[in-house]
């Protein structure tokens, strides 16, 4: 020790200073020369508190590959884990090896802003809180190698411990320092090591701008095989205020929206622009569309659908449509609606020949006009008939006048109305000649034109034929013989 109060330990370079016990630096500690720590045997331990560990913007070589959870990684782990294999094991973060990434956001960005936002992350195992980094950007973390962290724990041991209550700087700038631990470890004591230069060789600590400006792999490497129960990646979230749980961008531009109701939103699929009212796709096992669908882009464009296709809504079709390839059976079920034509032909109908069969015009027109109908009437009995099941009268017509009416009480009336007492009603009859009821009997011989047959027999005033005239008129009631027709 000098008047200066500095001290020198050992005289020479060669000398070996051994300080049994703890030894704390009040002031920051500088070391022109190389430092080493520890012997190859011992743990040495850097504990900044609630400062931090520089590096000084220069590279921490030699690093072996992280076991432990809380180990620092090493550019070989993260190459050959995050690029070409998986972590945890199956979040990968960065490019593969012949990949480059040129952006300049990073391509995983979680930003939220509000008070109700949620915390960024929260990891837990069996519910309990392990790490938590809220959305004002502080990082909890209960426990480093199993020691638990408080607000001011310090870890100190033998003199190959260095606890500092103050900074601590390591070498000049020019010198290397190695860190030893052999078999030990080196532990941050859950600090971060700032200003560490970005990772070349294949052992060097990765930073987290190496890291941010890496590609993101999903899954685990191909020979590699997941059996777990829970899906590799989940994003729940709760309330209006929660974010989208996914926002895709390039240079500013979003390209995919996972929002937190579930909604899902893409500008393109198979670099096809998507729009509000235009799909465009490729070939696909299941469509399942909110809004108006468009198959094909042009007129000689076919669309084949396999299996059973339902329609929940009407369906337009601008262009024609063909259903069916000529083989196959075409089913229309209204259910207990119908099916309507809206007022347009079904044409190219094939003649009915089962009872259900539609008719078509040719049908109708050949039963209907033809010398010889068929009638089957109602219940098709063992003879034709025409007639109606219904009380309704039954009128024969010749331009669109009524000649001849049935009616539905039996009576039948020719120029007249029926009426149920009257077997058959005659109107009025021509007065220029006109006959009401005219019998040829020219030829015969032994036949009758009218005869009336069992007068009186059950009656007294029954009448076969009965003849009454109007006073003021001045015919015949009955006339037998002569007279013309």
């Amino acid at each position: 020790m000098d008047a200066n109060g500095d001290v020198t330990l050992g005289n020479a370079a060669a000398d070996a200073v051994t300080v049994n016990g703890t030894t704390t630096f009040a002031n920051p500690v500088t070391a022109n020369g190389a430092v080493t720590l520890g012997n190859g045997n011992d743990n040495i331990t850097l504990n900044a508190g609630s400062g931090v560990i520089s590096a000084s913007g220069d590279k921490i070589e030699n690093v072996a590959d992280p076991t432990a959870a809380q180990d620092a990684a090493t550019k070989n782990y993260i190459d050959n884990t995050v690029l070409g294999g998986v972590v945890g094991p199956f979040v990968q973060l960065g490019p593969a090896a012949l990949q480059t990434y040129t952006g300049a956001n990073p391509l995983i960005r979680l930003n939220e802003t509000g008070g109700g936002t949620p915390n960024l992350m929260d990891l837990r195992t069996a519910g309990t809180q392990h790490l938590l980094l809220t959305n004002g950007g502080s990082l909890t973390v209960t426990a480093i190698e199993g020691s638990p962290i408080g607000g001011t724990t310090r870890s100190t041991g033998a003199f190959t411990t260095l606890d500092a209550n103050g900074a601590v700087t390591l070498g000049n700038g020019n010198d290397n320092i190695t860190l030893n631990a052999g078999s030990g470890i080196i532990s941050a004591s859950g600090d971060k090591i700032e200003n560490v230069a970005d990772p070349t060789a294949a052992q060097d600590a990765a930073t987290k701008n190496y890291v941010d400006n890496g590609f993101v792999r999903l899954g685990p490497a191909s020979a590699q095989t997941y059996t777990g129960a829970n899906p590799l990646i989940r994003l729940d979230e709760t309330g209006g205020s929660a974010p989208n749980l996914m926002d895709l961008r390039t240079a500013g531009t979003q390209h995919l929206v996972l929002t937190n109701a579930g909604a899902l939103t893409a500008t393109s699929i198979q670099a096809t622009p998507i729009g509000t009212t235009t799909r465009s796709l490729a070939n696909v096992t299941d469509l399942d569309a909110n809004g108006d669908v468009t198959l094909g882009n042009a007129a000689a464009d076919a669309v084949t659908v396999n299996g059973t296709t339902t329609f929940a809504n009407p369906v337009t079709a601008n262009g024609a449509v063909t259903l069916g390839n000529g083989n196959d059976n075409i089913t229309l079920n209204a259910g207990s609606g119908v099916i309507s034509a809206s007022g347009d032909k079904i044409e190219n109908v094939a003649d009915p020949t089962a009872a259900q069969d539609a008719a078509t015009k040719n049908y109708v027109d050949n039963q209907v006009t033809s010398a010889a109908w068929a009638l089957g009437g109602n219940s098709a009995p063992s003879s034709n008939i025409f007639g109606t099941i219904s009380a309704t009268d039954i009128d024969i017509r010749t331009s669109n006048a009524t000649r001849m009416t049935v009616g539905s009480g039996g009576g039948i009336g020719i120029n007249a109305t029926p009426v149920a007492t009257t077997k058959l009603a005659i109107g009025t009859v021509d007065p220029a000649g006109g006959i009401g009821l005219g019998v040829n009997m020219t030829g015969t011989t032994t036949s009758t034109g009218i005869k009336v047959t069992n007068v009186g027999a059950s009656g007294t005033n029954d009448a076969g034929i009965a003849v009454s005239s109007s006073a003021a008129g001045t015919g015949t009631g009955i006339r037998i013989g002569g007279g013309a027709g």
